[in-house]
């Protein structure tokens, strides 16, 4: 929650903690310079929306803060703990400093980054922070059109999805590969088309068994966006007609030659899954185990395994707003590790003993500034697990679930698993929270978080683990916000919780649907969020006032939507 701190010779914004007002009161305030002269008063309000102006005698320096006391507390008991309620946190640690990927931000620096007006921000230092690494790396200037008018072209091109019925047409059903229909999508252009496909070939025999008529090999065209795709198969936007083209489909390739915007596009109608590894072997391992795990089975428990973390604001929110409500409506025995309990050391030993057959966590997601090594290649996107010891401080090898964590007798083969972090499922060239603010200073980026774009190591280790893979991995490409299942009009973690997407996932494979089709609702949840902020967007752009919550809310909702994938075969269930 933003406050001023108002002296006799200016006024700062700051953010208020371990706030009580009542006798004796004292305010512990983070500013990012020092105070202006005092005396003091501090102004804001409580997040139940009383308005509190308090006098401050004394400010003093205290572990990188400031610690006042509260002269005259006005007649009112009321507290106000941790941290602002409004603030926005990004799910990502720094590797290189430890510092939080992306600082807190306010609704309003949310706000100015959605408008392309990164100078209007609240905290422009914060915002100018967050480029650190890519100035230096960026192209010739262009000349974009306005920001307000490359959004809404933007939007209004991915939003037309939203009018379109999702799912399958009528009489079609899903839990039957024979009715809705299977295909695999290589790259027409990728020169191991030929060896993938003949490490597929156990997998590709076995879906055509089960799918008969309605299985198809199929070739994306480089350039194709999806519209393209769908014309050159006869198909067309909407429900998804498997006679056409079939509604489960695996996209086999690196995301440089299947980009993974395509695979967003395409995921708005049908089920749509990536296999990506840079071992080619790995195709083969993961073909064995998913043919074993639907033929012969595999030895997981009817068990589900909540992994969250609690360190700081930028995860609680997600594990207590999320994770932990999820862990209370489960429909199967529940293993809960949150807390200090969200060791790395605990998850990988519970995995072995305990094997159960879903793993749902939430955490921080490792990341460095550019992705150049095979050391930061191995450990991006992998999950910052309890023993981080918080911002300033880079996380320990021992902190770190990598897919090198993963021993060869590791047990994860039929696992399904969800996680919930930053590049959790992979990184693009730039993410958009980066393109955005570079594109509000008319800047073009180069590529240099990640050389191309990639999958994330730890699920290319858990998918083609060679003592038998796991059947499928939900996670993100792109940052994770922690408040973007948050209700679009509220105030950052403070607003109600939109979980609806996420519990029928759950449910859907706890009834036993492919995880392509319990996936289902994540398509209507991006379209719902995308059309919603191009309405808002063509408010603004029509000269309405928009307020910076609402925006801000809808921006991270809508981006964080967007990024959600399934690597593995999407017409995999849970065991």
């Amino acid at each position: 929650m933003a406050w001023v701190l108002r002296g006799v010779a200016g006024a700062r914004r700051v953010e208020a903690w371990n706030l009580a007002v009542g006798q004796g009161a004292r305010v512990t305030l983070t500013l990012d310079l020092a105070p202006p002269p005092g005396p003091w008063t501090l102004e804001g309000r409580l997040p139940d929306g009383t308005a509190l102006c308090l006098s401050i005698c004394s400010l003093r320096p205290e572990g990188g803060r400031w610690t006042g006391a509260v002269e005259a507390p006005p007649p009112v008991e009321a507290s106000y703990a941790s941290t602002p309620e409004e603030w926005l946190y990004c799910t990502g640690v720094d590797m290189d400093t430890g510092e939080r990927a992306i600082p807190p931000l306010s609704p309003r620096d949310l706000a100015a980054v959605a408008r392309g007006r990164p100078e209007q921000a609240e905290h422009p230092e914060r915002l100018e922070a967050c480029l650190n690494g890519w100035l230096d790396g960026v192209e010739d200037l262009l000349l974009p059109p306005p920001p307000g008018e490359r959004e809404a072209r933007e939007l209004t091109a991915r939003a037309a999805a939203a009018k379109g019925q999702l799912g399958v047409v009528h009489g079609v059903d899903v839990r039957r590969l024979a009715s809705a229909g299977w295909g695999v999508v290589f790259a027409e252009d990728d020169p191991l088309q030929a060896l993938r496909r003949a490490q597929l070939a156990p997998l590709l025999a076995h879906r055509q068994a089960g799918a008969g008529p309605r299985y198809r090999e199929l070739v994306y065209r480089a350039g194709w966006d999806k519209p393209d795709f769908l014309a050159s198969y006869g198909a067309s936007p909407g429900r998804v007609d498997p006679a056409c083209l079939p509604y489960y489909l695996l996209l086999v390739g690196d995301p440089d030659q299947i980009p993974f915007d395509f695979q967003y596009q395409l995921g708005v109608q049908h089920a749509v899954g990536r296999l990506h590894f840079d071992d080619l072997a790995a195709f083969g391992r993961y073909a064995a185990s998913v043919v074993e795990a639907e033929t012969a089975g595999s030895d997981r428990q009817p068990d589900a395994l909540f992994f969250g973390t609690t360190s700081d604001p930028g995860v609680s929110g997600v594990t207590r707003g999320l994770l932990e409500p999820l862990a209370q409506g489960a429909g199967r025995p529940v293993c809960g590790l949150t807390g200090p309990q969200a060791t790395r050391d605990r998850l990988l030993d519970t995995l072995d003993q305990r094997r159960p057959a879903l793993l749902f966590t939430t955490t921080h997601g490792a990341e460095h500034r550019a992705v150049e090594t095979e050391a930061q290649r191995r450990t991006q996107g992998a999950l910052v697990c309890h023993g981080w010891r918080g911002p300033g401080a880079p996380p320990a090898p021992e902190t770190l679930l990598t897919g090198d964590s993963l021993g060869d007798d590791a047990h994860v083969h039929g696992l399904i698993a969800i996680h919930f972090a930053c590049f959790g499922a992979g990184t693009p060239r730039v993410d958009t929270f980066t393109r955005s603010l570079l594109q509000g200073r008319g800047l073009a980026p180069r590529p240099l978080r990640a050389r191309r774009d990639q999958v994330s190591w730890l699920p290319q280790a858990l998918l083609g683990h060679p003592n038998g893979g796991a059947l499928a991995v939900i996670s993100h490409v792109d940052r994770a916000w922690s408040s973007s299942f948050r209700h679009m009009t509220g105030q950052g973690a403070g607003a109600p919780a939109e979980r609806k997407h996420f519990e029928a996932l759950l449910r859907g494979l706890e009834q036993g649907l492919p995880v392509g089709a319990a996936f289902d609702d994540f398509g209507t949840w991006y379209a719902e969020r995308d059309s919603s902020l191009r309405s808002l967007m063509e408010l603004f752009l029509e000269g309405e006032a928009v307020e910076d919550r609402d925006l801000a809310m809808r921006w991270m909702a809508a981006k964080d939507a967007r990024s959600w994938v399934i690597l593995g075969d999407p017409a995999v269930r849970l065991q």
